[in-house]
């Protein structure tokens, strides 16, 4: 976020040489820019808005909600502000800080129910976007 002019997500992709992901795909993740590569054996989907303030990782297999929020509290302060849990899906909502300072809202959702279970994603909204969502 301290580098606008510079994309998150295609910086990741093409450092890791990641492809494109198709028209269709974004289309259907309702993103302007996606990609898809594997991160320690997993299949993983990265889309966004194209800015750095809206972004998300899909994991459909192996996704491990407390694993996934273990490591991004190594980096980051994160702050619960809501869990669900419902027709076989769990989903958390958390403040993200950075140094002292809530720069988003993380959204961790997960499978509960056997049959969706190990899928899941997380994504970031920048506070700058979920002020202009909520109009506040």
């Amino acid at each position: 976020m301290q580098r606008p002019a510079i994309n998150a997500i295609d910086t990741y992709a093409s450092a890791f040489h990641w492809t494109k992901n198709p028209p269709g795909a974004s289309a259907l993740f309702n993103s302007k820019v996606g990609y898809h590569g594997q991160i320690d054996g997993h299949k993983v989907v990265l889309a966004g808005d194209g800015t750095n303030d809206i972004m998300g990782v899909m994991i459909p297999q192996g996704f491990d909600p407390d694993r996934v929020v273990a490591a991004i509290r190594q980096a980051f302060t994160l702050k619960l502000a809501d869990k669900e849990s419902e027709t076989g899906q769990g989903s958390d909502t958390y403040y993200l800080s950075d140094h002292g300072e809530t720069v988003g809202v993380l959204f961790v959702t997960y499978g509960v129910a056997d049959a969706d279970r190990g899928t899941g994603s997380v994504n970031f909204m920048s506070m700058k976007k979920a002020h202009e969502a909520t109009g506040k």
